[in-house]
């Protein structure tokens, strides 16, 4: 019996990849409304709101949202966490709520990020969906258009797919003379909006930079 019940215990610790693969064409995750405990490294934080986690390996399916301000005041990026909560799907968003309790198992832990062409985020199309809630990272990229009125602009590297970047997170700087040419390696977290579609939160200064002139 002992046996047992350790076996289900062990069973019942999901990876977020667990949690967002899904063959839905609405996105949809399979634990939707379910209770469930998932451990993941802490990728980005707003504080007083929400925060995101990710598997230590990276790749699709391998981020997510946890929305739940208390702990988002309490956690920092490298983080190893584990968190019990509800899954749940806000606009189609998948997200971690109600959390319940959490255990920062160490710190300062790397930090996993995905790279990825443009090609593989299209801002507008279904086919990004594998990337929500994942830190991910485009070499070399240039800006498309100016910002609108939501903090939104669009970024594309040499496929000219266009993704799109938001400021939820951070403001970026978005000069005109960024434009002429690629060389920006942009970074964040993956977002989705069931209006504008699928963005990426910059964190810092430091996830929008010219490393190539």
């Amino acid at each position: 019996m002992l046996a047992l019940f350790l076996s289900v215990g062990l069973m019942a610790q999901l990876s977020c990849y667990d949690i967002q693969y899904t063959t839905n064409p609405n996105g949809n995750s399979p634990y939707v409304g379910q209770s469930v405990t998932v451990r993941g490294i802490v990728t980005a934080v707003n504080r007083g709101s929400s925060f995101y986690i990710g598997d230590e390996g990276g790749g699709p399916w391998s981020g997510l949202y946890v929305y739940h301000g208390n702990t988002s005041n309490q956690v920092e990026m490298g983080d190893l966490v584990d968190l019990t909560g509800t899954v749940d799907e806000y606009y189609n968003l998948t997200e971690l709520v109600s959390v319940t309790s959490f255990n920062i198992i160490s710190r300062n832990n790397p930090i996993p990020v995905t790279p990825l062409s443009t090609a593989d985020l299209p801002y507008n199309n279904a086919a990004s969906e594998p990337y929500e809630g994942v830190l991910v990272r485009f070499n070399d990229v240039q800006i498309r258009t100016t910002m609108d009125n939501y903090g939104q602009f669009r970024i594309s590297d040499a496929s000219n797919v266009q993704a799109m970047v938001d400021d939820v997170l951070y403001v970026p700087q978005v000069h005109r003379s960024l434009w002429v040419k690629r060389g920006i390696r942009c970074r964040g977290v993956v977002d989705y909006h069931s209006v504008a579609g699928y963005k990426i939160l910059p964190r810092s200064a430091e996830d929008m930079i010219r490393v190539m002139m």
